[in-house]
């Protein structure tokens, strides 16, 4: 009723509050917290259209989506616990019995402005832990590029545009032979070392926009996309093959020699590949075929 609302909002203005914005329904209510999400909502529990349980449903579900948490209060002449374990079991907050009185009013809402600031404080912390979290998810530890989780969502990116814009991206699997010989020969800390290096000097040698990747322990990946699918360059991955086979690593016990075998897989318009997984197979399948040269030559 306006007398109520209008009781109300006096009320809650002596008290100090400014942002209050007042609804004739709990549909003006809903379009209200669309448009901005609010800490505290006040709606009586009988209504018209929508009481005030099925308007919690709502809102809850809306706090679902935005990330936010709005407390909620109910008015209401209903007696009986059995009305009151309804509501909060839907997720009402708290109740005020009609018609209310000031002092408990802004006790109440000075109580649920507490538990609101509290509870998006805490889904704001959240938040931001698993976003950082998330990045650290995607990050080798280790050598600092993307891992395997990271590669497959670099990958799909370069599918998707494919899809889009046409062109080709290609994919190529880099595995280290010798690691076992490595470690065996110069302990776990030099091939640490290793494969540091082996990292930083794959990352010197590719465009910024292009995916370097560690997937497993002894195998990185490298993705590259080409605005024209006739215009691939299996060159360039040859390089990065000679460029890890024919340059020795530097390490706290000398120089050291590393092999790798390289397979390419490319995804083109017309020919597109299902998944980023799917592309990262292909290219992995074609490593044994590069171990068959001497790791001289990239299988395509």
């Amino acid at each position: 009723m306006k007398f109520n609302c209008e009781f109300i909002r006096r009320a809650l203005q002596g008290e100090g509050y400014e942002d209050i914005r007042v609804a004739s329904s709990a549909r003006e209510a809903l379009k209200l917290l669309e448009q901005k999400p609010a800490d505290v909502l006040l709606a009586d529990w009988v209504m018209p259209e929508m009481d005030g349980l099925e308007l919690t449903d709502r809102i809850r579900q809306i706090d679902e989506e935005t990330n936010h948490y709005t407390c909620i209060l109910l008015l209401t002449a209903r007696d009986g616990i059995g009305a009151v374990i309804e509501a909060f079991e839907r997720g009402v907050d708290d109740y005020l019995a009609k018609p209310p009185d000031k002092q408990e009013l802004a006790a109440r809402i000075f109580a649920a402005g507490r538990i609101a600031n509290l509870q998006n404080g805490l889904l704001d912390t959240m938040q931001t832990m698993r976003q950082e979290y998330g990045q650290r998810i995607t990050i080798d530890q280790l050598t600092g590029l993307g891992n395997r989780l990271d590669a497959e969502r670099r990958f799909a990116e370069l599918l998707e545009l494919v899809a889009r814009r046409g062109g080709a991206v290609c994919c190529g699997y880099l595995s280290l032979t010798g690691a076992k010989g490595i470690r065996e020969q110069y302990g776990e800390a030099v091939y640490t070392e290793v494969l540091c290096s082996v990292a930083n000097r794959l990352r010197r040698m590719v465009r910024p926009a292009d995916v370097v990747a560690r997937i497993s322990d002894t195998e990185f990946v490298v993705g590259m996309y080409y605005q024209e699918k006739d215009l691939i360059r299996g060159k360039t991955f040859k390089r990065l093959l000679q460029a890890i086979n024919l340059r020795p690593f530097k390490s706290e016990k000398g120089f050291i020699n590393v092999r790798s075998a390289m397979g390419l897989c490319c995804s083109r318009e017309g020919n597109l590949l299902e998944s980023a997984e799917a592309l990262m197979e292909c290219a992995g399948s074609k490593v044994d075929i590069s171990r068959r040269t001497g790791c001289t030559e990239v299988a395509v």
